[in-house]
């Protein structure tokens, strides 16, 4: 039989074989995220979905390459992990979010060294561009809800191993690797899929690695079919799962650059009103799930409470986090350098309800007296991030990490002289000069390998210093910016309290006056007496009108000097930071003023602009002035 003539028949032939294979020796299909996807894998978001024909509508999945603020990932046997996109102001490759963290919550000396506040830098790792391929922020994802009993049922199952090789299973191999997951799934409702919980640090661990060696081979696979891998990548590199550091995950659960910044008070957890579409503090029912000891549960559903402002839920209560740093005493100066065991991070259930908010932490051992420590109360947050130093090309659609990733090198270098750069600063121009002799000296002894070592170790500590000198100034403005806009808005509420209190001052007078026996009274006094407190009081605030005013001016003449550029990229921060608390009032009462100040001053850094701005901050004054002299 000719050659051409076999080939062909054996063509036939495996054709005719892979049809009539029986359908548990062929391949899977790829996991693809359901129409009801959010039902038991984020019930927080099933339970606000609105309702279409009686409907609930799951939030629709986006393609992971745009970077969506909601990412859906399918998992093997119908699961799916939903994240939220955690942003961190960004400029520059080396820009990060200078946060307050933690806070005292009484006790004692204990407790200050255990939840006392500390200073974090904080940052993303994905890029985050403009339109014109700025870049403007980096970030983050969190998962939105806590690792769920179905979720972990794909680890202790084998359904994200079986999926983990080179390629999908068939249909016999999933249905085994499903069967304890399904069986479980069946029991459960949105309203009642629990966090999964008594896990040891390195449980969680072998979390993290099976639900990383599924996403890498079935992202291969799909890319392999011209499909976007299951997570976003950063140039070259995949993203991967991880568990969070303290300092990212307290972020997060202050809502991130979308909350109320890191800079609140301790218990402060930010909503949004669904009556009011407002923002505002959640109480701690609303937002945690605890117990008094006398419930036969302990741990409530996840998503059972408010989301913050990032769209998570249950950070606080519930579920204790495992994070991925060690624990370490909270000195009032710094971290102490002491490191211990694994921090758990929002409290649990069982955790006294006047000790839970984002700050709580405590220390769990890796080992105790029986072996690895799996306390009852913890759980994980999966988190998801790109590596830093990414390989690769930058170019949308191309995931190759064997090329150099060329546009890294050059905003990292944009970033360094940024940083470092001399700016106007007490003693800029001896710096500036010592920076020029140093080059220069390079160039002359660039024979001599000892002092070129040492001129370079000079050069890194001038640069240590003029990066250490720019970031302190920036947060000086910021400060200054803050502060006159607060000023301007305290003088403003001031004043018009004001006009408040002197329209009541003479009824309340004539309320005990006209009463005889409340007169001759002792409460008669007290209210006398409590009416002349008041007086004394408004008579101190609307004295203290005129320094507020000179030192707003003061604050807002320190920021005209600076350079427009930095000055107006400190002001915008400042003001977006603002907004994003959701202090309305600011908008409307304060920035406007500071904004014409802030012009004025630039344009005439010398003038007296005192009692032109006295008069435009304290516009009340005149009607006060009248009340006064009617009275």
């Amino acid at each position: 039989m000719p050659i051409e003539k076999c080939k062909r028949l054996a063509g036939v032939a495996a054709i005719i074989t892979l049809i009539a294979a029986p359908l548990s020796a062929q391949e899977m299909p790829a996991p693809q995220v359901a129409t009801d996807w959010c039902q038991l894998d984020a019930p927080g978001l099933f339970r606000a979905a609105a309702e279409t024909d009686g409907v609930k509508e799951c939030p629709p999945a986006q393609d992971p390459a745009t970077r969506p603020r909601a990412l859906v990932i399918p998992l093997p046997c119908g699961r799916h992990l939903a994240m939220a996109r955690i942003d961190t102001p960004a400029g520059t490759l080396l820009d990060h979010d200078i946060t307050s963290q933690g806070g005292l919550f009484g006790g004692g000396l204990r407790e200050r060294y255990l939840q006392g506040r500390r200073t974090e830098p904080v940052a993303g790792g994905y890029s985050l561009r403009g339109t014109a391929g700025n870049l403007i922020r980096r970030a983050y994802y969190v998962a939105s809800h806590e690792w769920t009993v179905l979720q972990d049922a794909l680890v202790t199952g084998g359904a994200l191993e079986a999926w983990a090789g080179e390629s999908r299973p068939d249909a016999a191999t999933d249905a085994a690797a499903c069967a304890a997951h399904d069986a479980a799934a069946a029991r459960i409702t949105w309203r009642d899929v629990a966090p999964s919980t008594g896990l040891s640090y390195f449980a969680a661990q072998d979390r993290m690695r099976a639900l990383n060696a599924y996403m890498v081979a079935e992202s291969r696979r799909r890319i392999a079919e011209g499909q976007s891998p299951l997570v976003p990548w950063e140039a070259g590199s995949t993203g991967f799962f991880r568990l969070p550091s303290e300092a990212e995950w307290e972020y997060a659960a202050r809502g991130g650059s979308v909350g109320v910044g890191v800079n609140a008070e301790v218990a402060v957890y930010l909503v949004r009103d669904a009556e009011t579409d407002g923002i505002r503090a959640g109480e701690l029912p609303e937002i945690a799930h605890f117990t008094d000891g006398t419930s036969r549960r302990t741990f409530g559903p996840v998503g059972g409470r408010m989301p913050n402002l990032a769209g998570l839920y249950d950070m606080v209560g519930n579920a204790a986090e495992i994070t991925q740093d060690l624990f370490r005493l909270v000195r009032p100066d710094m971290l102490h350098g002491a490191r211990g065991g694994y921090v758990l991070r929002g409290g649990n259930a069982l955790t006294p309800p006047s000790a839970l908010g984002v700050a709580h932490r405590a220390e769990a051992p890796f080992y105790g007296i029986d072996g690895e420590v799996a306390l009852a109360p913890a759980g994980i947050r999966p988190m998801l991030g790109p590596p830093i130093l990414t390989a690769g090309a930058p170019e949308p659609g191309v995931f190759r990490s064997d090329l150099r990733n060329t546009q890294f090198d050059a905003e990292l270098a944009e970033a360094h002289a940024e940083l470092t750069k001399i700016r106007q600063t007490p003693g800029a121009a001896f710096r500036d000069e010592a920076r020029a002799l140093l080059a220069a000296a390079g160039r002359d002894g660039a024979d001599d390998d000892e002092l070129q070592r040492q001129l370079e170790r000079v050069e890194v500590a001038l640069e240590q210093s003029e990066a250490a000198i720019n970031e302190a100034r920036r947060a000086e403005l910021a400060a200054s910016v803050r502060a006159a806009a607060t000023g301007i808005l305290n003088i403003r509420v001031n004043g018009v309290m004001g006009i408040t209190i002197l329209q009541q001052l003479p009824d309340l007078r004539e309320m005990v006056a006209s009463d005889p026996e409340l007169a001759q009274h002792s409460e008669g006094q007290r209210l006398r007496d409590a009416i002349n407190r008041l007086e004394r009081d408004l008579d101190a605030r609307l004295a203290m009108i005129d320094s507020q005013t000179r030192t707003v001016l003061s604050l807002i003449r320190s920021v005209a000097t600076q350079p427009d550029t930095l000055a107006d990229e400190v002001v915008a921060e400042v003001r977006a930071a603002v907004s994003a608390e959701g202090l309305w009032l600011y908008e409307e009462r304060a920035w406007p003023l500071f904004d014409e100040a802030l012009q004025e001053l630039r344009e005439n850094p010398s003038g007296d602009v005192f009692d032109a701005y006295l008069a435009r901050f304290d516009t009340a004054r005149p009607v006060r002035d009248r009340l006064r002299a009617e009275q």
